[in-house]
């Protein structure tokens, strides 16, 4: 039981995390400016008594962090094409390959995996997988795994590619996982706005196709992801509250932490001037309260591990001082950054109890437990279509979204903002 921690964590004094004295450097003297602005972000929602309060803080904050990112576009067709089928005998599972279109001539590609439903009785709970970074994307083991996982467990589970992975490479060339997004990143901010609403919006028509199935219950969607996919499941949980639930896996620390130990990382985690707005990690899963988060971590994580701890008390405080502790819970693992079977595995117990009302299907197991089932065997376990030919997972032609005729590509989405910019300021174009 985490006591007392809100008052231990803001009191805590302005030193280097070893104890020693802080320096006076230019590194130093900006990272003690995000200490500073990161603990009063904790110490806003702290101080906040009413519930009138508490949703005036989540309305300001949404709306800053919508702001600073560029705001969301209007909604547009989304042309869903189912484009193959896959499946095995015994599996238990079939996978449909989807695609849609997040903007006009925006192509998005996913796996759509489907229980078996002589086991399972349509509509099912939902779950959306945002991928982390790997230049195979959707077609990773680890994410195909997920997906593997959620059918068996009776969910209708949305595997996604993200921008630059997979079949959506953007560039044309073979870049680095996640290469991509500081690429595009960097011209977003040029644009005044931020990357993480591209990604955002992905996620957001992503359950748009969700919903407009009939065999899936949109009333019981929930989102779980790794590393940049843990990133994207707590913005899509945050600004889409058709997601009833969210176990964000490798991302959520502190911002304090996090920039001391190992950077800024991805241009979709930085929102421009958030701490200056009081938007961090724990404001983060607070967009959403009263509603269910379990976030999972890993004691060996470069989102360290502390600072982990250190978020999840302050939002079981939070939610404890108001009646609603169950409401919160985390997974946890030893080693380093990875999804773990274990824990994709209590992420959807977690689910099952939130969205499908199996009551005591969750529990935290000791840690001891835990630590006996951290991974699985990716050459044993069923890893869906990962170890298939290539061109037996492609949702796209030639498994790639810009051999699609009229791609528009995020370069040309950002292109044309650019010349709107600059004819709306009457700047000559060369």
């Amino acid at each position: 039981m985490v006591t007392n921690t809100i008052a231990a964590v803001l009191s805590a004094p302005l030193v280097a995390w070893n104890g020693a004295p802080l320096a006076t450097s230019a590194r130093d003297v900006a990272f003690n400016r995000v200490v500073a602005a990161d603990r009063a972000a904790d110490a806003a929602w702290a101080s906040l008594k009413t519930a009138d309060e508490v949703k005036a803080r989540q309305e300001e904050l949404r709306s800053r962090a919508l702001e600073a990112i560029g705001a969301l576009p209007e909604r547009t067709p989304l042309n869903v094409q189912v484009t193959g089928t896959w499946s095995k005998p015994g599996c238990g599972y079939r996978i449909e390959k989807i695609l849609f279109e997040s903007r006009p001539n925006h192509h998005v590609t996913g796996h759509l995996f489907l229980p078996d439903h002589a086991k399972f009785k349509p509509p099912y709970p939902g779950l959306l997988v945002p991928c982390g970074h790997s230049s195979a994307g959707k077609a990773a083991r680890h994410y195909q795994r997920g997906g593997v996982d959620g059918a068996l467990a009776g969910f209708a589970t949305f595997v996604v590619d993200p921008l630059d992975q997979g079949e959506r490479s953007q560039l044309g060339s073979s870049l680095p996982a996640g290469h991509g997004h500081q690429h595009a990143g960097a011209r977003a901010h040029l644009l005044g706005e931020g990357f993480a609403q591209y990604r955002i919006w992905d996620a957001i028509r992503a359950v748009d196709v969700m919903c407009a199935r009939g065999d899936i219950d949109s009333a019981r969607l929930g989102v779980m992801g790794m590393s940049g996919g843990g990133t994207l499941s707590a913005y899509a949980y945050a600004f889409d509250s058709r997601l009833k639930t969210a176990c964000p896996a490798g991302f959520i620390s502190t911002v304090r932490d996090t920039c001391d130990e190992c950077g800024p990382q991805d241009a979709e985690q930085n929102i421009r001037g958030q701490l200056a707005f009081g938007l961090n990690h724990l404001g983060l899963l607070l967009l959403r309260y009263p509603d269910a988060v379990c976030p999972v971590f890993s004691h060996d994580d470069f989102f360290p591990f502390r600072g982990s701890m250190a978020t999840y008390g302050l939002l079981r405080e939070f939610y404890g001082a108001r009646g609603l502790a169950d409401n919160v819970a985390y997974v946890e693992n030893p080693g380093p950054h990875t999804w773990y079977e274990s824990s994709r595995v209590h992420s959807l117990d977690w689910m099952r109890e939130r969205l499908d009302g199996e009551k005591g299907a969750f529990s935290r197991e000791p840690f001891a437990r835990i630590a006996q089932n951290v991974g699985c065997s990716y050459d044993e376990a069923d890893v869906g279509l990962a170890r298939e030919a290539p061109e037996a997972g492609w949702v796209a032609p030639k498994g790639r979204v810009a051999s699609i005729p009229g791609e528009r590509t995020v370069y040309d989405l950002l292109r044309d903002k650019f010349r709107a910019a600059a004819a709306g300021r009457g700047v000559p174009r060369g």
